[in-house]
């Protein structure tokens, strides 16, 4: 089972990572991922992948960013962000890293 992303964890898209975007959705894909299988988000999932990018960023930067364009509570949509960033993370997707203070 996936654990949640710690919300000090930072995050990054991976740089071998192709995408596709149309109107309803944006298809992924890990080019150097031994599965390589395309993954399709649509929706919230969406939406935080467009938050995130090639930089490091804080998870919870990327919550807060998500909750202000969805008109959602932070607080309230915090542990589903937490851990569909760790899902993306075990699909090779994305790279997170713990901060160690």
């Amino acid at each position: 089972m996936t654990r949640p992303l710690g919300d000090r964890t930072t995050v990054r898209r991976r740089e071998n990572v192709a995408e596709l975007e149309s109107a309803d959705g944006v298809v992924v894909l890990a080019m150097d991922a031994p599965h390589c299988t395309p993954f399709r988000l649509t929706g919230g999932g969406m939406l935080v992948w467009r938050h995130l990018t090639a930089d490091r960023r804080e998870a919870r930067t990327v919550v807060a960013e998500v909750a202000s364009e969805s008109d959602s509570d932070a607080s309230e949509i915090e542990p589903s962000v937490l851990l569909f960033l760790a899902e993306l993370v075990d699909l090779e997707l994305v790279e997170a890293h713990e901060r160690a203070d």
